[in-house]
C-alpha cells in the first residue's frame, strides 16, 4: 500500500505557515513596558518602588492589538453594576450640577476617608465610569461622579451648558465638597474629555485647587504631549504605551482597564507619601 506524500506536504506546509505567523505576530506585538517620563524625586522613587504596575508590561488581549479596534471593543465590554445616589448642587447663576455618589464597597469608610472625584468624558455618565468607581470603592475611597450641566440625565436649569474646559462649575463643587467634608482629602481622575476639564481646573487654580493629587486618562493633549514638562516638574509623572485604545487599555487576563488600576495605584502612592511626610 502506498501513501501519497501530498497530504504530508499540506500538513507540513500548514505547520510552517502557522509557526511563521506566530513568530511574526510575537515579534510585532510582544509586551513592552510603559514609557515613564518624570523627574527623579523622593515621590517618584516611592511610586515606582511600591506600585509595580508602573514597571511591569501592559498586556492587552492578543486579539486587540489594533488601537482603533481596542477603543471600539472596550465600549462594549460589560461593566460592573454600581448603584449611585444623586445629589444636586446649586450654582451661583441658578444652574445645578449633579453629583452621583457610588454606593457599597467592601471597606468601611468614615468622615476622614478620601473622596475621589470622577470626571467623565464628553457624553459619559456615572454608569460609564462604573469600572473605575468599583475599583475605588474596593480600595476604601468615597467616590463621587461630577456630571456637567445637563449631563448624565441631570436637570438643565439654565439656558447654558458648561463650555469645554470651563472649570468654574467644577470649582464650585470642589469647594462644596471641601466645606462639607473638612476632614477628608480630595483627589480626582478625569477620563477622555473629562481629563481636559481636570487639566484645565488644575492649570487655572494651581496650588489652590484643593486636590491632594489627580490623574488624567488619557493625557488631554493627545499626540501633542509636552514631554519636557514632565522632565522639569518633580510632581508630574506621565506613563505612555503604544498599545491600548482611547480610554480602553483592557488587560489580557481580566478585560478590566489597566489605566484605571494604574491611576488608582498612583493616587494611593501619593497619599501614602504625603502621610509619611506629615509624620516627619
Amino acid at each position: 500500500m502506498q501513501i501519497s506524500p501530498e497530504p504530508m506536504y499540506v500538513v507540513l506546509g500548514s505547520v510552517v505557515a502557522i509557526v511563521t505567523v506566530a513568530v511574526w505576530y510575537y515579534r510585532r506585538n510582544k509586551y513592552t513596558l510603559p514609557d515613564l517620563h518624570y523627574v527623579d524625586s523622593n515621590l517618584h522613587r516611592h511610586i515606582l518602588k511600591t506600585k509595580p504596575g508602573f514597571t511591569s508590561p501592559y498586556r492587552p488581549p492578543f486579539w486587540l492589538q489594533n488601537n482603533h479596534l481596542h477603543t471600539i471593543i472596550a465600549t462594549f465590554v460589560p461593566k460592573p453594576k454600581v448603584t449611585f445616589k444623586r445629589e444636586y448642587v446649586d450654582l451661583d447663576d441658578g444652574g445645578v450640577v449633579a453629583l452621583d455618589w457610588a454606593q457599597g464597597g467592601s471597606k468601611p469608610v468614615s468622615d476622614t476617608s478620601t473622596i475621589l472625584i470622577v470626571v467623565p468624558g464628553l457624553t459619559a455618565s456615572a454608569d460609564n465610569m462604573s469600572e473605575l468607581c468599583n475599583m475605588a470603592l474596593k480600595r476604601g475611597y468615597r467616590v463621587v461622579v461630577f456630571n456637567k450641566r445637563g449631563h448624565g440625565d441631570s436637570v438643565l436649569a439654565t439656558p447654558k451648558m458648561q463650555g469645554f474646559g470651563d472649570a468654574k462649575d467644577m470649582r464650585h463643587c470642589v469647594e462644596y465638597l471641601r466645606d462639607k467634608n473638612p476632614a477628608a482629602k480630595l483627589v480626582s481622575v478625569g477620563s477622555s474629555a473629562g481629563s481636559g476639564l481636570l487639566a484645565s481646573y488644575l492649570g487655572e487654580y494651581g496650588a489652590d485647587c484643593h486636590l491632594a493629587t489627580a490623574r488624567t486618562i488619557p493625557f488631554p493633549l493627545g499626540r501633542n504631549i509636552p514631554f519636557h514638562l514632565f522632565r522639569e516638574n518633580s510632581n508630574w509623572l506621565l506613563a505612555t504605551t503604544s498599545k491600548g485604545g482611547h480610554c480602553g487599555f483592557l488587560e489580557e487576563s481580566t478585560l478590566t482597564p489597566w489605566s484605571d488600576r494604574l491611576a488608582l495605584d498612583y493616587i494611593d502612592a501619593v497619599l501614602e507619601f504625603q502621610a509619611a511626610e506629615n509624620e516627619l
